[in-house]
């Protein structure tokens, strides 16, 4: 589609840098595209911290995970062994890694889906 009309507005020169990084960094063509990619997405201000907010506490959540299960590497590789009182735990801990992951991997597709929207 061709554009040949204009719409201006004022930015700070601080702001007009920080628009034109994130449209580089999103991989827009020009501040144009990405800009016209946000104003026709829906997607608001909010919306979009909320998602990257999302993102982040499932990174958290995993990485709390992560850390029970190095833990438990360690000491089954130090000791060489299970402990048998604990076989449950772990095994609950491991599943719990997994859904985790599982989850965290439909909502970041999801998040990049969003994503991919506004550049269309």
């Amino acid at each position: 589609m061709k554009k040949n009309k204009y719409i201006k507005f004022r930015v700070s020169i601080e702001d007009k840098a920080e628009i034109k990084k994130l449209s580089e960094t999103l991989g827009y063509d020009s501040i144009s595209d990405y800009l016209s990619s946000i104003a026709l997405s829906g997607m608001t201000h909010k919306d979009r911290i909320l998602a990257f907010q999302e993102v982040d506490s499932l990174r958290k959540r995993n990485a709390m995970v992560e850390n029970n299960i190095n833990q438990i590497a360690k000491y089954v590789n130090t000791y060489k062994v299970i402990d048998k009182d604990r076989y449950d735990e772990y095994v609950k801990l491991f599943r719990s890694f997994i859904t985790a992951r599982y989850e965290q991997n439909l909502h970041l597709e999801e998040f990049y889906k969003r994503i991919s929207d506004l550049k269309k």
